[in-house]
């Protein structure tokens, strides 16, 4: 990837949008507009940038598994539930 205009080493540019890497950086923003697939990649990350990340909470089911389901999958509960998040 090009190097950009600002430092490297400068922490503080990390934690900047995509529309301000786009308009800080004339080499991000020549590739965005010459390349179709880096437009169609910060298109696609403009469109995710902000969302929250988490697992989420979902339906529960009936899991049967030869080992303790935690060593195949990540296994979540809320945290106000009294009840065990697995039952074996």
């Amino acid at each position: 990837m090009p190097k950009s205009s600002a430092s490297e080493d400068d922490s503080a540019t990390l934690n900047i949008t995509i529309d301000r890497a786009l308009k800080d950086s004339p080499d991000l923003a020549a590739a965005y507009d010459k390349e179709p697939q880096t437009k169609e990649l910060i298109d696609t990350a403009k469109k995710l940038e902000g969302l929250v990340r988490n697992s989420g909470v979902h339906a529960a089911g009936v899991v049967i598994s030869p080992i303790p389901l935690p060593i195949w999958c990540r296994c979540i509960a809320p945290r106000t539930t009294k009840l065990s998040p697995l039952t074996t």
